[in-house]
This record gives structure tokens, sequence and C-alpha cells, in this order.
């Protein structure tokens, strides 16, 4: 967030946080900002009106800034961090019921949505997820984890479910999807989650 101060306000943040000014001199003027986490404070400074900080602060001034704003996660989850990891799927679907299958390949991943693409009125879809093979999880193979979708009616053209809160999925456990397709098409799958690492 971009926030302009005055000058006099700036050089005592400036100096309260021991903190390395950034500038610019353009032509008459200087352009004089404090990165602080998110927040970059910022003033414009006549070269007329620069004494102190030209005797006090442009020597010592754009030194390299350590930003502390968090890395590009949404969340932390214990020690680790979120990482955007959407996936997308297509399927080539016969009228009536088909089934087909995403197996996941990432370690750890946090599921909060799904998209379909392509589907037409009256198409219906169960979600469901089951171990792995060797029953990974549960001890017993390909058992059924959790279903999240129930005869699930799929919007024409583009549906979309976020869930208010995630599932985790870890690596071979198998996403089962039983779609019920009015007519022979291709639909589109996409997964909306984060993988934690």
């Amino acid at each position: 967030m971009n926030l302009e101060i005055t000058w006099a306000e700036l050089k005592r943040l400036a100096d309260s946080k021991q903190a390395s000014l950034q500038w610019i001199d353009a032509d008459d003027r200087y352009y004089i900002a404090l990165v602080d986490g998110p927040f970059i404070l910022h003033t414009v400074l006549a070269k007329a009106d620069a004494s102190e900080f030209e005797s006090s602060y442009k020597a010592v001034g754009n030194k390299k800034v350590e930003n502390n704003a968090p890395s590009f996660t949404s969340k932390v989850v214990g020690t680790k961090k979120l990482y955007a990891r959407n996936t997308g799927h297509q399927f080539a679907l016969n009228a009536g019921s088909n089934v087909f299958t995403i197996t996941a390949t990432l370690p750890w991943a946090k599921v909060t949505g799904v998209e379909v693409l392509g589907g037409e009125t009256l198409d219906f879809a169960d979600f469901k997820v089951k171990d792995t093979a060797a029953g990974t999880y549960s001890g017993v193979p390909n058992y059924v984890l959790n279903q999240f979708g129930f005869s699930v009616n799929i919007a024409k053209d583009y549906y979309r479910r976020e869930a208010t809160f995630d599932a985790d999925l870890y690596q071979g456990m198998v996403l089962e999807f039983t779609y019920n397709s009015v007519s022979a098409k291709t639909i589109g799958i996409n997964l909306i989650m984060a993988e934690v690492k």
C-alpha cells in the first residue's frame, strides 16, 4: 500500500526504525520513500528545501530493502506455506453414467473447490475421495475416505463449487467422479487447491 506523507514525518519514521530511505533524483526535486513491510511511505521534496536530506540522508540511502512482507502465499499451516496449484483435466464422456479418476500427485494439498466446464442442463455427478490401491491411509485398498458431492446438478457450460473449508489430499489418493451426462461430449475439470510445503 502506498501512502504519501510529509518529509518531516518520513524522516521521523526512518530515524525511529533506523531504516534506509530510497530516493530518486529528478530535475528539481527528490522522490523519497521508506519501505515498511507491505507499506511504501513516500514524499516529494523540492531540492530548494532539501539541505537536511542531502547532508544527513542522501549518502546513506538507497540500501537494499529487507521487505518482511509475506511471500506469495495465502496462509501458513504450522511451519509450512500454501502455494496455489490449480490443475485442469479433460474427459471424453458417453451419454449416461461415466466414471473417471484423478490421482493426487502432490505430497500434501488442500482442495477448496472444483470447476466443471462444458456441462449441460440435467448433467449430475458424485465426487468421492478414495484411498490408494494399497490402502495407504485407511488400511483398506480403494476405500472411500470421503464423499463431497451427491448427485450434484451441473450448471450448463460452467459450474463452480467452493467449499467453506479445505479438504486434505495426499499423494496417491484418488478423486473419483461418477458423471451422468445427457449426451456424448468432452468436459473440463479444474481442481482448485493449494500445495502445502
